[in-house]
């Protein structure tokens, strides 16, 4: 699961233009290492800052203890706003055997696992985390 307060992607290796590859110069991928190790350095103190940390074992704890009555309407909410296929929002269904929120967010991670494209899995995994911080109102909205 991807919490809101994680960073969402590092994209690493050299980058190129539409007009073609750029032979970036020495001193430019000097620059864009030091950004991308004082961003890792930053990701780090802020994962174990005990107050944000504490915040999420927070909302998990309320998570396991939020029960979701509904659960095929919380999974076709879920699977309409990540835009599963029925095939995956049959697997969601499936992965979802505790009825709670924290059990909505983990059949999202796992679902997100058997992806074969690293990107859909990121998107799923950050879903989860929304799914953490959404409203249990929310998640069981009718259209």
């Amino acid at each position: 699961m991807i919490l809101q307060r994680s960073l969402k992607r590092i994209h690493l290796g050299r980058q190129s233009l539409e007009i073609g590859e750029i032979d970036w110069s020495d001193e430019t991928r000097e620059f864009e290492d030091k950004t991308l190790w004082s961003k890792v350095r930053d990701i780090i103190r802020a994962t174990f800052n005990e107050k944000i940390f504490s915040v999420w074992v927070e909302r998990l704890k309320e998570s396991s203890e939020t029960k979701i009555e509904k659960p095929i309407r919380a999974v076709d909410n879920i699977a309409k706003f990540a835009g599963l296929s029925e095939d995956e929002k049959k697997k969601l269904l499936m992965y979802f055997s505790e009825h709670t929120k924290y059990g909505l967010v983990n059949a999202v991670s796992t679902l997100a696992k058997e992806m074969e494209n690293v990107d859909e899995q990121v998107r799923l995994e950050e879903i989860g985390g929304e799914i953490l911080a959404k409203p249990l109102e929310e998640l069981m909205e009718n259209d």
